[in-house]
Formats: structure tokens, sequence, C-alpha cells
């Protein structure tokens, strides 16, 4: 690379700085669950939900999911709620502190603002389809549970038309002639 080294050092940092959160918190909490299966193992009677991991099926079991699986995640979307939150907010306060005028950096900026928007819906309605499952129907309802994995299996198309289906794209697959109409 042609960046000078205190650059690629800082980006370097920062992307594991990114990697140890992304892999030591899933980590930190299944060796939790595990340790909370091991120690409770001879246990019959207990408070505790033990995860019985490989029990029933390859991951946590049924009955245990929602403390090990559901709401791990609603705490994790809260708190990615709370960071989108401040990006927004970070976001809004420096536009109004540059006091942009240009209508085009003002046009560029909406349609940033439309990119986070869309991306907090695609990923969001997964999880709060999830979480009313859980909370509402439980396991028992095999129809809602087939609806809901066709819609996992059919984010990545949405994600998909977030980043590719633009104008912009289209326009230069018609300039470069690649047989696009």
């Amino acid at each position: 690379s042609l960046a000078p080294a205190s650059s690629r050092s800082k980006g370097y940092k920062k992307f594991m700085r990114y990697t140890c959160f992304g892999f030591g918190v899933p980590t930190v909490v299944v060796l939790i669950a595990i340790s909370i299966d091991v120690a409770c193992k001879d246990l019959e009677d207990t408070w505790v939900y033990k995860p019985l991991y490989g029990q029933d099926v390859c991951s946590v079991a049924k009955n245990s999911a929602l403390y090990y699986v559901t709401l791990v995640n609603l705490v994790l979307y809260i708190i990615n709620l709370i960071f989108s939150g401040l990006v927004v907010k970070t976001l809004c306060d420096f536009k109004q502190d540059t006091k942009e005028a240009a209508s085009a950096s003002s046009q560029k900026s909406r349609g940033r603002y439309t990119l986070y928007l869309k991306l907090f819906v695609i990923m969001g309605i997964t999880w709060i389809f999830e979480l009313i499952a859980w909370f509402a129907a439980g396991e028992d309802v095999k129809w809602y549970w087939s609806v809901f994995d066709v819609y996992n299996i059919l984010h990545a198309v949405g994600i998909f038309w977030i980043f590719v289906c633009k104008v912009e794209i289209k326009d230069q697959l018609q300039e470069k002639d690649v047989g696009y109409t």
C-alpha cells in the first residue's frame, strides 16, 4: 500500500478492536452458557435454565433459546439502536454546524440518510419478527417460523437492492454496454 505507515496502523488498530469485539463478545456469551451447562449438569430441579448444547438440537435447547439467544439478541439490538441514534444525532449536529449551503451536498446527505433508513428497516424487521415470535407465538406456530425463514432468506435480496439496484449503477451498466436495458 502507498498509504503512510501511520494511517495504515491506525486503520489496523481500529480493525483489530472491532474484530476483538465482534468475536470476543459472542465468545464470552457462549463460554458463560457452557459454564452454566457444565456447572448445573447434575442439578435436576433448579431455577437456572441450562442451555443444553447439543441435547435436543445442534444449538441451544428449545426451552432455553429464549434466554440464551433471544434475550441476548434483544440486548444487542437495544445497544445497536442507541448507537444508531447517537450516530444520527452526530450527523445532524455536524450538518447543522457546517450549515451546508450547496444543494448537491444536501442532496448527497439526504441520500445517505435514506440509505441508513433502508438498512435500519431491512436489518431491524428480521429481529422484530423474531422477538414477536418468541414472546407471542413460541415454537408452536410452525407456519410463522416458515414465513420467518423465507424472510431471512430474502434478507440478502433486500441488502442487494439497497446497494446495487440504484439509478447510478444502471447508468454505469448502460455506459459500459453490457447488454443491460
